[in-house]
């Protein structure tokens, strides 16, 4: 389900009400929010009685502040939420918030004529705000499960690198579409993609003679000044380590930040890889004027390549010659079987990665066998 992540307008306090269960395993309800007070907690008097176990007896307060709904945390003992963030003063609630009291997570809504959601509906936002709830403890703890996909040489299928790819075991966010969603709502886009290079590399370590990591980017870090020294503080921790920095391709808009970032990389000995080359609007423009080292052609481009008529084969091998002879080493993801392994070699490809030579994994794995090598048919 999509949430908006963009402001809403305050609503007015007979339009309000909270969706959830007041406790573990209980139906969702809708609870309207009325002018008068309403003391939320464990207590038997309480306007809104919640069962579960983190919430205080006094937990909080959700009251009219003129037109508007605002919550107060009372001093509970594990915490108010509004969208992640722990509140320590009077906060308003809009339409889409997520207001949670200590383990207990509402959905704020507009009151509808109609009483009952469908059940599917609610189970949804129940998923997305347990996910959410739990999304503060991820960023807070670090509590990241990097894994890693061999990045092979075509001709030998030797193992020169890995993509390190985002994970962790915390239920609703496992993987990287999960904890990005989330961390949109709550704007932290940017602290997560941070979050994920840096323990990516701390759990890259752990791999006996570490070949190059190749450490994603998200899009919104493209204008933020603090990437340039992010990737400075991960050089300077791990000053030998081979690197290059994944820029999705639709994030190569701005021929200036490219150019900066492309100094900046070369200061720190760092390469640039461009991902998913093909899957929006391929931009040939900007592969001239501020040329990658690397260029991942998305799956879409070498999906059953060896079925594809001849005239997509001949263009993909054009494209490819093409980035050769600009100096840029082509890489083709998606590889999951043999067949497009060789139509992808008789085509130039230097590089492949996929299901064939390894799925996504944790670095142990990868230490029981050479990273100069890779058995190209087990599942991880």
């Amino acid at each position: 389900m999509e949430i908006s992540t963009q402001p809403a307008s305050p609503l007015a306090v007979a339009t309000l009400t909270l969706v959830g269960a007041c406790g573990e395993g209980e139906t969702v309800r809708r609870i309207p929010i009325g002018a008068e007070p309403m003391i939320v907690g464990r207590i038997e008097n309480a306007d809104l009685k919640l069962s579960f176990r983190g919430v205080s007896n006094s937990h909080a307060c959700l009251r009219a502040d003129g037109d508007h709904i605002v919550v107060q945390d009372l001093n509970s003992t594990n915490g108010t939420f509004v969208n992640g963030h722990r509140i320590t003063t009077d906060t308003q609630l809009r339409a889409a918030d997520v207001v949670q009291f200590a383990n207990a997570p509402f959905h704020v809504a507009v009151e509808e004529p109609v009483v009952d959601m469908m059940c599917t509906q609610a189970e949804m936002i129940v998923d997305r705000t347990a996910a959410l709830m739990q999304f503060d403890r991820l960023m807070s703890q670090k509590a990241l499960t990097p894994h890693f996909q061999p990045i092979v040489t075509l001709d030998d299928r030797n193992i020169m690198g890995f993509e390190v790819l985002a994970r962790s075991r915390i239920v609703g966010l496992e993987s990287a579409q999960d904890l990005f969603e989330t961390a949109a709502i709550v704007q932290q886009e940017v602290e997560l993609s941070r979050l994920s290079r840096d323990e990516g590399m701390r759990a890259g370590q752990t791999i006996r003679r570490l070949p190059e990591l190749f450490l994603n980017t998200h899009p919104s870090e493209m204008s933020d000044p603090r990437l340039f020294h992010s990737l400075s503080e991960l050089r300077r921790q791990h000053p030998s380590t081979p690197i290059t920095l994944e820029i999705h391709e639709s994030a190569v808009t701005n021929r200036e930040q490219m150019r900066d970032l492309g100094v900046h990389l070369k200061q720190l000995d760092m390469k640039l890889a461009y991902d998913d080359f093909g899957a929006g609007q391929a931009r040939l423009v900007e592969l001239v004027e501020e040329t990658p080292d690397y260029l991942k052609f998305d799956r879409s481009l070498v999906e059953n390549i060896h079925t594809s008529p001849a005239q997509r084969q001949k263009m993909l091998g054009t494209l490819v010659r093409m980035v050769l002879d600009l100096g840029i080493v082509p890489l083709a993801e998606g590889i999951e079987c043999e067949e497009e392994d060789v139509v992808c070699r008789q085509l130039g490809f230097e590089l492949a990665q996929g299901y064939l030579y390894g799925r996504p994994d944790r670095p142990g794995k990868w230490n029981l066998q050479s990273p100069g090598s890779t058995d190209s048919g087990e599942e991880a």
